[in-house]
């Protein structure tokens, strides 16, 4: 009995020695939200008490088993933005991660694309033909578009996300 309360004991003593210095300093970081931004990509924004410095903002984020590492700013209004190049959709995964010795964990919200930009192209015989412009449509005209282009034998071979204003016949 005696080696078992002194197990966990020891068990304590070892866990609050090896705690973060950050947590001793009366510092914090929490996952506030994840956002997808056309153009940027997935960003993560956490909210934090106490001082830290950019370079202490090192960490990564789990998803699907693959691991990224995060790269940080500080912004104007005192809130930690931090993207990641990520490879694959991850739209709707669930993810987890460290910051700075902080643990969190969310999921990634749906990606919000306005406006594509379908490239396309047809086979002529053997001979790709690219069309010279890409052709713009709303999001939610896409699949339409895809499968209106497939009926006249061009495919799509490339739908790039874009904003409105990249969109150039729109004011």
């Amino acid at each position: 009995m005696q080696k078992k309360l002194f197990s966990v004991v020891l068990l304590v003593v070892m866990l609050l020695a090896t705690a973060s210095p950050a947590l001793a300093a009366g510092k914090s970081i929490s996952l506030a939200e994840i956002r997808f931004i056309i153009g940027k990509g997935y960003v993560f924004l956490f909210d934090m008490t106490g001082d830290f410095k950019e370079s202490e903002l090192t960490g990564e984020v789990f998803i699907n088993s693959n691991s990224y590492p995060l790269s940080c700013v500080i912004k104007e209004n005192g809130q930690i933005a931090c993207t990641s190049k990520f490879s694959g959709d991850i739209s709707g995964k669930s993810v987890s991660g460290t910051l700075a010795g902080f643990a969190f964990e969310g999921a990634m919200p749906e990606k919000i694309c306005p406006w594509y930009a379908l490239s396309i192209q047809q086979d002529f015989d053997g001979e790709i033909v690219k069309w010279p412009d890409a052709i713009y449509v709303k999001s939610q005209m896409k699949q339409l578009w895809v499968d209106f282009l497939l009926e006249w034998g061009w495919t799509t071979y490339k739908a790039t996300c874009i904003e409105r204003d990249e969109v150039p016949w729109l004011d």
